[in-house]
């Protein structure tokens, strides 16, 4: 029976045979309640990894697209993949763009401008770079990265009471915890 949980319109009938078998309320409860956390919890899973492997992949080729393809270079590339990442951002500040939304757009477009930068930072001359190698481009990058992630860990400043602290203000601030 747990198995047929799992199976989609079979699992919207199972508790029929359930019925006629005279399966126990709280067996039928409980084998329902795994099998609906197995479903939904893999469904999730699979949808979640789906959308970081597309993002990856096609953010890449976006950037590759985009600068060899329509021959505007990395650092074109790069600069209009700024404006297009930003665009989420101020929609959800102006027009009021659900945060989920705006989450998702933006994760997908800093693929293609992370990449067209570490191309054009990496990529000798003739291939359109500026030629100072992938390993320095990934350098410079990763260290103001890993300085600005210790910062925050080490002043707490993505915690809301801490940044009310500073400011003067309450240190419970509802207002500091709205997604919308």
């Amino acid at each position: 029976m747990l198995g047929s949980r799992l199976l989609p319109v079979i699992r919207n009938f199972v508790a029929v045979p359930a019925g006629v078998a005279r399966v126990p309320a709280l067996r039928f409860g409980v084998l329902t309640a795994i099998g609906s956390l197995l479903w939904d919890g893999a469904m999730a899973l699979i949808g979640y990894w789906a959308t970081v492997l597309a993002t990856f992949a096609l953010g890449t080729a976006v950037g590759d697209l985009t600068a060899m393809t329509f021959h505007l270079g990395y650092l074109a590339s790069g600069v209009m993949f700024i404006g297009l990442f930003a665009l989420p951002g101020l929609a959800y500040a102006t027009a009021r763009l659900d945060s989920v939304v705006a989450f998702w757009l933006a994760y997908i477009l800093i693929r293609p401008l992370g990449a067209s930068f570490a191309n054009y930072l990496g990529f000798s001359r003739s291939a359109g770079g500026i030629g100072i190698g992938h390993p320095a481009a990934t350098m410079l990058f990763a260290v103001p990265i890993l300085a600005l992630v210790a910062y925050v860990g080490i002043t707490r400043l993505d915690r809301p009471t801490v940044r009310a602290r500073r400011r003067g203000g309450p240190v419970f601030d509802p207002s500091a915890w709205a997604t919308d």
